[in-house]
């Protein structure tokens, strides 16, 4: 056996299997001004006040929006 590791591919055979986004996260300052929008995996919602880490920067849960196609998730950094 050799030592490469596994690497689940899609059908296509040319990509690696990542998760589809399933929230916007939406980065706010304190005064709810969007500084950046991100589309990302959560493997939960998470709830009001909760802490989350995204790309090694810590947020904390301010509000939810509803849209057509990913749910929105207002956040502020800690």
């Amino acid at each position: 056996m050799d030592d490469k590791q596994f690497v689940p591919m899609m059908p296509s055979g040319n990509t690696p299997l990542e998760p589809e986004p399933n929230y916007i996260i939406l980065v706010t300052d304190a005064s709810g001004n969007p500084l950046r929008k991100d589309k990302v995996y959560l493997s939960t919602r998470p709830a009001i006040g909760e802490a989350i880490l995204v790309d090694n920067e810590a947020y904390r849960v301010k509000d939810f929006v509803n849209t057509a196609n990913l749910p929105v998730v207002k956040v502020v950094k800690i």
